[in-house]
């Protein structure tokens, strides 16, 4: 038989939020929709006869989780007679001791949460092994894996681990080639929150909803099949909202309405109402036009759900008055060997500009 599985991770509910850029009340409200995705994930199980569901790892932030949430959690495991639900804790809800969010509730038969010792789970009538561990610590910087084997070859054989694959790190640097040589179908990977799901036998889905803005592109749940006929995984995009990024060069022409108005049409066109942006002002601006970052703000807000705005233009200089002021120092040389380079090109004219804003600043300081 072919076993269909849908393998997730870095969910992070009850996740805080406390320092994000975008402030507590939308905090609150991203809080929620992590929640909300998650109970979208378990019912896409239900809908598609989804035989095994595979949680690599920080399901919840152990720091921050309500007793309401985990409740609600399990309450909803307990109706998903037919899936089979597996589980190894993570950095940030690691099984640390009996408070610990894994060990408050009791679970239904389906919900299979591995130990603090690497361990195999079987499902007969699916022929198949699970192996994995959840972690104890907030730190883990090295595993030994060296008795790990594949027992029973004739079955479909999956590991789920919580680690770093790319980085000597201090969350379980895995070493993929040692793994891989082990023989098993699926590796479930979860930890970096980027998806990845472009190697061969092994993954990772990343956060299924982004958490900020470093976690941009597309982000959702990896679905696979494993059976006679080998793996076929795939990323199915599942998140409410994405993370953007924008940057926008203007020049010392351009009044407050045109930059207003050229980044409004901008994002107009891109029809994404729902999404997260960061925009970035960049190049040189008329030294009377004021950018007033709130009013941008203000605008973009009103066709996507969120937007914050930087300016990092420099306004445009009066070279000859700022020479005469600063005759004989470094500033004036600074001004006249850009100037020599010709301001006619835009890269030195930028470099110039630049280069002035430091130095200005440090003079006042």
């Amino acid at each position: 038989m072919s076993i269909r599985f849908i393998h997730t991770g870095d969910i992070h509910l009850g996740m805080s939020f406390s320092s994000a850029s975008f402030g507590v009340s939308l905090g609150l409200k991203r809080r929620q929709e992590i929640k909300e995705t998650f109970f979208n994930i378990l019912r896409e199980c239900v809908d598609n006869a989804v035989h095994v569901l595979m949680i690599t790892g920080d399901l919840f932030e152990q720091d921050y989780i309500t007793l309401s949430d985990l409740k609600d959690v399990r309450n909803q495991f307990a109706t998903m007679t037919d899936v089979e639900i597996f589980i190894c804790a993570g950095n940030h809800d690691p099984i640390i001791n009996e408070r610990s969010g894994y060990n408050l509730l009791k679970c239904s038969p389906n919900v299979h949460i591995f130990g603090t010792d690497i361990e195999k789970i079987t499902i007969e009538k699916y022929n198949l092994d699970i192996y994995g561990f959840s972690w104890c610590t907030k730190e883990l910087k090295s595993y030994d894996f060296s008795q790990l084997a594949v027992e029973d070859s004739s079955k479909f054989n999956i590991l789920m681990l919580h680690g770093d694959a790319y980085t000597s790190s201090v969350y379980l640097p895995l070493d993929m080639t040692e793994l891989f040589g082990k023989g098993f179908d699926y590796i479930a990977l979860g930890h970096i929150h980027k998806p990845d799901d472009e190697q061969y036998r092994w993954a990772y889905p990343g956060t299924p909803e982004p958490l900020d803005f470093s976690e941009t592109g597309s982000h959702g749940i990896i679905e696979g099949i494993v059976g006679e006929e080998g793996l076929k995984i795939q990323l199915k995009p599942f998140a409410k909202r994405s993370f953007i990024h924008k940057s926008y060069d203007i020049n010392e022409e351009m009044s407050f309405e045109e930059i207003r108005s050229m980044i409004r049409q901008d994002i107009e066109n891109d029809l994404r109402p729902d999404d997260m942006y960061r925009i970035k002002l960049t190049g040189i601006r008329d030294v009377d036009v004021k950018l007033n970052i709130e009013i941008i703000k203000e605008s973009l807000e009103e066709l996507v759900f969120y937007a914050e705005v930087y300016d990092e233009t420099f306004e445009n200089y009066d070279l000859e008055r700022i020479k005469s002021e600063n005759a004989g120092n470094i500033i004036e040389t600074f001004i006249d060997n850009m100037e020599a380079k010709g301001l006619e090109d835009l890269q030195n004219k930028d470099a110039l500009y630049e280069g002035l804003h430091l130095l200005l600043k440090e003079q006042v300081n």
